[in-house]
């Protein structure tokens, strides 16, 4: 079996068109150059693939991307006497790719500014790794051929807004330890972005992006469509329980004023939050199932009552951003609601 030998003078080539791969070919060269007891960031140089300098007999780490969207973010990987390949289906796939080898090599990152390098400098039997969904992510259920494959990313979604200050101050910080880790995408919680501003946004989406780490907007936030403030005026917006109007979770969602509602504080919502590509209202956690029981939602269940919200929402986003998604998580059920066009499934978000 061949082994990854650290004794030979290793190159990285590096693919030209994936740009947001730089960066983590510049970490894995940083790395190796730990393990071959070189100073700090004297690792393997990066070349590409047709440089005159890297000839048959020369070690070389091989990154290639297999072209494929963002979205796809599988991977695989294998050592060879002198030539590892490293391949993703995608650039974010590669870089998936490139943090499996580290961690197989005895690198871990447990916290952001944290690095924690292997003590042995034994070598690396020979590996291979595919990837396509990330145990802990969300995968879509059914025939995956029949699914976007959007719901297979893993995503991100910070604590409160404690966290995400923190995510916003340390920056650069943050998205090296979130490709380390395999996280696909950061989900910016809507009621954060209204107090973020554009220009913050615009930073993190910046920063994220150079690791082919996109930025979503959303998460338990389907009530912030409908105010509970509005409650006192409106109390019929509000769903139903054992003939009374409840504000604690949830609304009606066969009232006119609702939907009206929807519309107008979707727009402002979403306007202020700006445009993010994908975005996410699900039900309150742990009341994914406390819906209304009025005498015309008594027709519908849980899951159709909020599938006719999600609906209104998604009519919305069309509206406001033509080319932005909406995720659909689903829940266990029948439902005879569909969905927009402009939506996709996913598993139950457990975050």
């Amino acid at each position: 079996m061949e082994r990854f030998d650290l004794s030979k003078d290793w190159v990285l080539l590096l693919p030209t068109d994936i740009p947001h791969v730089k960066k983590a070919s510049e970490d894995l060269s940083r790395c190796l150059g730990l393990l071959l007891g070189r100073e700090a960031n004297k690792g393997p140089i990066i070349l590409e693939p047709s440089s005159p300098l890297v000839c048959d007999e020369q070690a070389h780490v091989h990154l290639a991307s297999d072209g494929e969207g963002p979205e796809h973010r599988g991977y695989s990987w294998r050592v060879g006497t002198d030539r590892v390949e490293i391949r993703g289906e995608s650039g974010r796939g590669l870089c998936n790719g490139i943090y499996s080898f580290l961690g197989a090599l005895g690198f871990s990152w447990p916290s952001p500014g944290e690095e924690r390098i292997p003590q042995s400098k034994g070598s690396l039997a020979q590996t291979r790794i595919h990837d396509s969904s990330h145990p802990g992510g969300f995968h879509p259920p059914g025939d995956p051929a029949l699914v976007p494959p959007l719901g297979k990313l893993r995503r991100y979604l910070p604590a409160g807004k404690k966290e995400l200050r923190k995510i916003v101050s340390q920056g650069e910080v943050f998205f090296f330890w979130a490709a380390r880790q395999g996280w696909d995408a950061l989900v910016l919680p809507l009621a954060a972005c209204l107090s973020l501003g554009r220009r913050k946004i615009e930073q993190l989406k910046k920063a994220a992006g150079e690791f082919g780490i996109s930025c979503e907007a959303g998460g338990h936030e389907l009530s912030l469509l409908v105010p509970k403030r509005n409650f006192l005026f409106h109390g019929d917006f509000f769903r139903m329980e054992e003939g009374r109007r409840k504000k604690d979770h949830h609304f009606c969602p066969t009232s006119l004023g609702v939907i009206s509602l929807i519309k107008k504080r979707g727009e402002q919502v979403l306007k202020k939050a700006g445009e993010l590509g994908v975005y996410h209202f699900w039900p309150d956690r742990g009341a994914e199932k406390i819906w209304c029981s009025c005498p015309a939602c008594r027709a519908f269940s849980p899951l159709e009552q909020y599938r006719m919200a999600l609906n209104a929402a998604a009519d919305v986003l069309t509206g406001v951003y033509p080319r932005a998604r909406l995720s659909c998580p689903e829940e266990e059920g029948e439902c005879n609601i569909g969905m927009r066009k402009n939506m996709f499934r996913m598993e139950r978000p457990s975050l």
